[in-house]
């Protein structure tokens, strides 16, 4: 047995030091990973935050049939994708009244490096199959067998779409003579 089942056993009898803990533990991650998936740091910090409250409501039906932190994924990857699809429809309501009133949206400046928001624009034009498996991959340093049982895919499936994944990137950075 792995250390996160005796945890989550403490947890499910209402242990607060194995909540903190456990917190603690997997705070970080799941925190880049929504990072990345929102582009919004005050934002990813409360997704974060509302995974782990998702994760304790229903801890007393969870079953350890593999890795904790793949349930927080799975949890906080749907509420991404939640709060991705409020935005956009936010952002098209926003952009009708910029249009209506014939103002032009101000263009925020941010301390990135270029290279980083070149490779964030080249990220963002590949499907979000592949960017997916690369972001679990590279930034969040998931195995591909962890990727695959998160994501309910088989692992030949992970192996191809990282492998396409970079082969897009490379294409997609070389024609815009980033790399």
């Amino acid at each position: 047995m792995d250390k996160d089942y005796f945890l989550i056993k403490r947890i499910k009898h209402g242990d607060e030091d194995a909540m903190e803990t456990f917190v603690r533990q997997y705070y970080g991650m799941i925190l880049k990973y929504c990072a990345y998936r929102i582009m919004r740091k005050d934002e990813a910090e409360s997704i974060t935050q509302e995974t782990f409250v998702r994760f304790f409501s229903a801890v007393s039906g969870y079953r350890h049939s593999g890795k904790a932190l793949n349930f927080l994924y799975t949890i906080a990857k749907n509420l991404c994708a939640d709060f991705n699809r409020k935005s956009a429809a936010e952002e098209s309501a926003r952009e009708s009244i910029i249009m209506e009133n014939s103002v032009s949206p101000v263009v925020e400046t941010s301390g990135k490096t270029d290279l980083k928001i070149d490779i964030e624009r080249a990220l963002s034009t590949i499907s979000e199959e592949l960017r997916e498996v690369i972001m679990l991959f590279y930034f969040q340093d998931m195995k591909e067998k962890d990727i695959a049982r998160m994501l309910g895919i088989g692992l030949s499936l992970v192996k191809y779409r990282l492998r396409r994944g970079k082969e897009e990137l490379a294409k997609i950075m070389s024609e815009e003579d980033v790399l």
